[in-house]
């Protein structure tokens, strides 16, 4: 990459061609209404990195919403405008999005609270950002177009330096680092050594406190983004003292076992969820379960108050991640599939992940219950049974249960089942009149279900 700072003008002739078209509108109706405009965000820093711009935020001086509007009707798709925030999101004909906001300072009456904010300059914008390497914007109009760089982040971008705009910035919004171990995964960036020091300092002061459990979650999920990096993820929110902020005991639990996340990562990539229909793993809450399978249950619990969990997360991380036990207690093979199938049932995908992480037989029972035996139904229900003449009750489910018992150990086919299902509530229903029944048949002249003629 070139060491001087790119020109605007070839930038924009690069671009792809969806993206130009796009762009050109923007210019078009920002001219119309006479905004002063400009390009920032994670679209600008891939186009300074030479690579196709992931997503295109724009930043208007004054007030955003008219140029939204403008824009919404000249291109005939859906705007939501948020009036609070000066704000608003156009949902494009492909599926993409864009972003349009007023340009503003920011003020943080507390620490970790949401910002206050008021209308303002380019250069204030680019103020309030979180690193230096991510506070460049292309002024696009009015003419000339300029690169602006007020916090030298052209050097750090092109270095891979992240490198915070103020010392406070961590202590206004701790949600920062997690933002840059997401830069480290995902560019390889780094953060250079006093940016390090801050970040550790604001969460060994307790920086995450400030931040609600809905609003830690959401940055814990979009800094896992996936299980490749994962386990680089971990190490660095415990390098860094971000598990502690979690629950003091989470540490000494991924102190003890370093390699549960990279094997839980490792076997979440082997399985096909998507094939099985089922719902893909997320690769935070995996991690998590991984690592609080060993804590206690009160630690578990502190984990789920902090998290503010929904439901099916919190009974997983409150089962201790079920995958501990599983693999001491699954059979190797043979008729018992249907053993396997009823303990794998009730788990959630993330839960799988752990039991097909503690080893290659493990592991083959997960995929062989997503792949075959978590597909496998009765073909018959209970009116099947009852339109053969067999009376209604307990034994129609028991024999129900013992016909889809044998199917997923392959005992029966799905031909044989309304025969095997019957022969299962014959016998139930003898052992259940036996021997009274059968007394009392004799003294009323009555035929048990099933006699011969």
């Amino acid at each position: 990459m070139n060491r001087s700072a790119p020109d605007p003008d070839r930038l924009l002739a690069d671009l792809p061609e969806a993206t130009g078209r796009l762009l050109a509108g923007v210019l078009a109706a920002a001219g119309r209404t006479g905004a002063e405009l400009a390009w920032a965000g994670g679209g600008i820093r891939d186009l300074l990195r030479g690579e196709p711009p992931s997503n295109v935020d724009l930043v208007v001086v004054g007030d955003a919403l008219p140029l939204a509007r403008r824009l919404a009707t000249d291109l005939d798709v859906p705007v939501k405008i948020h009036p609070r925030f000066g704000t608003a999101t156009l949902e494009l004909t492909d599926g993409s999005l864009l972003d349009l906001a007023t340009a503003r300072r920011e003020r943080y009456a507390a620490p970790g609270a949401l910002p206050e904010i008021e209308p303002s300059s380019l250069v204030d914008d680019l103020a309030r950002r979180d690193f230096t390497a991510n506070a460049l914007a292309l002024r696009l109009t009015p003419a000339p177009r300029l690169l602006l760089d007020p916090h030298r982040g052209w050097p750090d971008l092109r270095s891979g330096i992240l490198r915070v705009l103020h010392r406070a910035s961590f202590v206004d919004d701790p949600t920062r680092i997690l933002r840059g171990v997401r830069f480290e995964a995902r560019l390889g960036w780094r953060f250079e050594p006093e940016t390090e020091r801050l970040a550790r300092e604001a969460l060994s002061a307790g920086a995450l406190a400030a931040l609600s459990g809905d609003r830690l979650r959401r940055e814990l999920r979009r800094t896992c983004e996936n299980f490749e990096r994962l386990s680089f993820v971990w190490d660095r929110f415990h390098g860094l003292g971000l598990l502690a902020g979690l629950d003091p005991e989470l540490p000494t639990a991924y102190a003890t076992d370093e390699a549960a996340v990279a094997r839980v990562a490792a076997a979440a990539r082997r399985l096909d969820f998507a094939g099985a229909g089922r719902p893909a793993p997320e690769p935070w809450l995996t991690a998590l379960l991984a690592i609080a399978a060993s804590m206690p249950v009160a630690a578990r619990g502190r984990l789920d108050l902090r998290l503010d969990l929904d439901r099916t997360a919190r009974r997983a991380l409150l089962r201790g991640g079920a995958g501990a036990g599983f693999p001491r207690r699954l059979p190797a093979a043979g008729e018992s599939a249907h053993v396997v199938t009823q303990a794998f049932t009730g788990l959630g995908s993330e839960e799988l992940c752990l039991v097909a992480a503690a080893g290659d037989s493990a592991s083959a029972w997960v995929t062989r219950y997503l792949t075959e035996l978590s597909r496998i139904a009765l073909r018959i229900g209970g009116e099947d049974l009852v339109a053969t003449g067999l009376p209604s009750g307990p034994h129609v489910g028991e024999a129900l249960r013992a016909t889809l018992d044998a199917r997923l150990d392959g005992r029966i086919g799905a031909d044989d089942e309304l025969a095997f299902a019957l022969g299962v509530a014959r016998r139930v229903l003898g052992a259940e009149r036996e021997p009274g029944d059968r007394a009392a048949a004799g003294r009323t002249g009555a035929r048990p279900w099933g006699a011969g003629a």
